[in-house]
């Protein structure tokens, strides 16, 4: 069964184009609070003087997803101090993967030493709403007035260049000297997010 669901995971690695549209970068985000890995429950409103956020969708099974951990953690290094700090969500069923556990999500997050927070959509229900399709995958978030606004959304970068010249650091240097986003969605490939069905 554990290598079935590897197989599964590695087929969506071909990619797959999230479900947003190009149109969708505008929509706002509703504030939501979910668990993390130690124990509190945070909200973007928690956070008064964050500009924006940086929300890569993550998990601990999918190879692709697990590439980015260490990243992540450059990236958080900078950019948190300029006001755009990094969430990280776990939206995986934990049912279908024991992996996801919340309870592995801690080891995960202890073992890779993780300087920013691994929260769990336990309820898929921040997942949903932005469509997100599969991890890892990023929406780079800001903020205006009391609105949260996608401005970019889609691969956290183009494979080859580093972290802090990827189309996520791209964005936030943009947003932060106000000038015009280079794009506002690339293609992303990740393993595919299993929505549970409603009884």
């Amino acid at each position: 069964m554990k290598y079935a669901k590897l197989l599964v995971c590695l087929i969506f690695l071909i990619g797959e184009s999230s479900r947003v549209s190009a149109s969708d970068t505008t929509i706002s985000i509703s504030d939501f609070k979910l668990r993390n890995v130690d124990g509190k429950y945070l909200s973007l409103s928690d956070q008064k003087n964050a500009k924006g956020f940086v929300l890569v969708f993550m998990c601990n099974h999918c190879p692709m997803a697990k590439s980015y951990f260490g990243k992540l953690n450059t990236f958080n290094t900078k950019y948190a101090s300029k006001g755009f700090p990094l969430l990280a969500i776990n939206p995986m069923d934990s049912v279908m993967y024991e992996e996801e556990s919340w309870e592995n999500m801690v080891k995960v997050s202890k073992a890779r030493n993780l300087n920013y927070p691994y929260l769990q959509d336990i309820d898929q229900t921040i997942a949903k709403s932005l469509k997100v399709t599969h991890t890892p995958q990023a929406f780079v978030v800001l903020k205006t007035g009391e609105t949260w606004t996608v401005q970019y959304f889609g691969a956290i970068d183009n494979g080859e260049d580093e972290i802090l010249n990827s189309w996520i650091s791209k964005s936030v240097d943009n947003l932060l000297a106000k000038k015009p986003l280079e794009t506002t969605h690339e293609t992303s490939i990740g393993c595919a997010v299993y929505y549970r069905k409603k009884k």
